[in-house]
């Protein structure tokens, strides 16, 4: 890694105590900061974002897949153990108002009325009443109602109890495909958080297509007009992304960031680097600012979405440009990753204002975070090029055998090779037959066949994987 880069993001990561987060572990912790950075963008009210000077708006969503055991972990530890504790207590205080409210009701100690007053409208809702009460709409043909009903569209109503009880879900947790579909009720704006494990059953059904309609917002339950659109937390513990990706591809798992353990590389050659307001307690900053974050997000009086004024105009070409060179290495990482460095910025702010304790942020380390994203994505294309790498060499294996096999029966010419297998070309094929005559197993004859040679007709398929 270029010591620019490697000063930027040891600079970040030394900013924001990552270390501790992961008892030491360098990547660990980097990964655990990632997840953390991204989970307060995802948990914001829906239609949250950034805004440049010149207003333009920049989405902050990304789904991230966590693959080895010590991330995992240690994500599992910080931040969906705490959701999971937060989204419980939210059910328990609703469920007990509403046993209260049973209650008092049952013994006439109050009206339903002076219990649970209805809600005031707000401006959606006074419009659509005035709409709907309006008399004199068949009378006045001419007159457009366009305007009335954009304003009606513009947020939801503020909710009553029975709206609260009947969606308050902000996470979902499932590892297989009917239990996801059950869970997929009674969700907050819409818009799950899926928590969940990759595991070998996941592979039997169709759960991953479930995930992929979810991330790209084209889900709804049967016989409801409502669509979902929400982001995914995956975890893999026992690191078996490497056969997933081998056994099949996934459109799921390609639309997810890859937080990886392990020496994917590149590697950070972590130096302590002198830093100003270093943050002591990155965890307990991280779960003030995520309860803070959910009760933005609950606020049932206050409808309106997150947005945070930074100018990353700049930043944000830049990282474009970048995902853009890197697609002939991960083909559609720019879509994939396009929100990642703008969820980086945004979870960071969030932070840094509960570290300032209400003083205003003046200056966001943006080069940093930008080279902390690209250096998340640096080692996805490692991870990935790896494995598809095995997975080559696994088929090359395969075609060799099955080389090997065809000029047992008699010799060969390139083009009847070819035509024997489904898809090679000539090129491919002449490449394998020359690493064969490299080991002493075939050789090209003075007619241009290709024959087995004795040491050949001796090998088996065991013996060949070996070489």
């Amino acid at each position: 890694m270029k010591d620019e880069a490697n000063y930027l993001i040891s600079c970040i990561l030394t900013l924001c105590n990552a270390t501790s987060l992961a008892d030491g572990n360098y990547n660990a912790g980097a990964n655990t900061l990632a997840a953390m950075l991204t989970s307060l963008s995802n948990l914001s009210r829906p239609g949250s974002s950034i805004v440049d000077a010149s207003g333009k708006n920049y989405a902050i969503t990304c789904n991230l897949l966590v693959s080895g055991s010590l991330s995992s972990a240690i994500i599992t530890d910080t931040i969906t153990t705490s959701l999971a504790r937060m989204q419980n207590n939210l059910h328990m205080h609703l469920a007990r108002f509403h046993q209260n409210k049973s209650a008092h009701e049952a013994s006439k100690q109050y009206t339903e009325k002076e219990y649970t007053p209805a809600p005031p409208a707000n401006e959606s809702e006074q419009t659509l009443e005035v709409l709907i009460q309006q008399r004199n709409l068949l009378q006045n043909q001419n007159t457009s109602y366009a305007q009335e009903w954009a304003t009606v569209l513009k947020s939801p109503p503020f909710p009553s109890l029975s709206d609260m009880l009947a969606h308050q879900k902000i996470i979902v947790t499932a590892n297989n495909c009917n239990c996801l579909k059950k869970q997929l009720t009674n969700l907050h704006l819409q818009s799950p958080l899926i928590i969940s494990n990759i595991n070998n059953n996941i592979f039997k059904d169709n759960t991953f297509d479930i995930l992929h309609s979810i991330m790209s917002g084209t889900y709804s339950v049967q016989g409801s007009p409502e669509i979902i659109r929400g982001q995914c937390l995956i975890s893999d513990p026992n690191s078996i992304l490497d056969k997933f990706i081998i056994k099949q591809r996934s459109t799921s798992i390609e639309q997810m960031i890859w937080l990886l353990d392990g020496n994917a590389g590149p590697e950070i050659d972590h130096k302590k680097y002198e830093v100003q307001d270093r943050f002591k307690n990155t965890s307990e900053l991280y779960n003030t600012t995520m309860i803070n974050t959910l009760g933005n997000r609950l606020d049932h009086r206050n409808s309106n979405p997150v947005i945070l004024n930074v100018d990353i105009e700049y930043q944000q070409s830049n990282w474009i440009e970048f995902l853009q060179d890197m697609e002939t290495i991960i083909p559609g990482i720019t879509g994939t990753a396009k929100n990642l460095f703008c969820s980086l910025v945004f979870g960071f702010f969030k932070i840094y204002l509960t570290h300032l304790e209400g003083k205003k942020v003046k200056n966001l380390p943006l080069v940093h975070l930008l080279a902390f994203a690209k250096f998340i994505v640096y080692r996805m294309a490692n991870k990935r090029s790896a494995m598809y790498q095995v997975k080559n060499n696994s088929l090359d294996c395969k075609h060799k055998n099955k080389l090997i096999q065809f000029l047992k029966e008699k010799p060969h010419d390139i083009r009847s090779l070819c035509r024997r297998f489904n898809k090679m070309n000539t090129t491919q094929c002449n490449c394998l037959l020359e690493d064969l005559k490299q080991k002493g197993l075939t050789t090209l004859n003075k007619d241009n066949k290709w024959t087995v040679t004795d040491l050949g007709k001796q090998t088996n398929q065991a013996t060949l994987i070996e070489v």
